[in-house]
Parts: structure tokens; C-alpha cells; sequence
């Protein structure tokens, strides 16, 4: 039990450090930060999938969960 319990809090301390991100595949074009498509991709995130916010990675529109 006490494994159990010492795992589970390692897994706590992982999901903290390790930031969620995912794609947002409803952003059809290229996102690149620099043509202003950063504000586009963060105001979709939010807005559509309902997540923290968002940003252009690999131009990709990428959202934080």
C-alpha cells in the first residue's frame, strides 16, 4: 500500500512539471507567431476548445490544457 501511495504522489509531481499541450486541429492554416497568428491560435484555444490559452509551435497552432 504504502508503494501504491509513494507512486501516486511521484505521478503528481510528473503531471506538475510536464506542461499539456495540445494541437488544435479546428486551425486549418499554417500559424506562424510572426505574421500575428499567435493571438488568432490563443483566442481559438480559448474560445472554441475551451482551454488556457494557445500559441504557434512548428506552425502548428498548439493549445495549453
Amino acid at each position: 500500500m504504502k508503494n501504491n501511495i509513494v507512486l501516486l504522489e511521484i505521478a503528481e509531481v510528473v503531471a506538475q512539471i510536464v506542461p499539456c499541450k495540445t494541437r488544435n486541429r479546428n486551425f486549418k492554416s499554417a500559424c506562424i507567431a510572426v505574421s500575428g497568428d499567435n493571438e488568432e491560435c490563443d483566442h481559438d484555444c480559448r474560445r472554441v476548445g475551451g482551454w488556457y490559452g494557445g500559441s504557434c509551435k512548428n506552425q502548428k497552432c498548439v493549445c495549453d490544457c
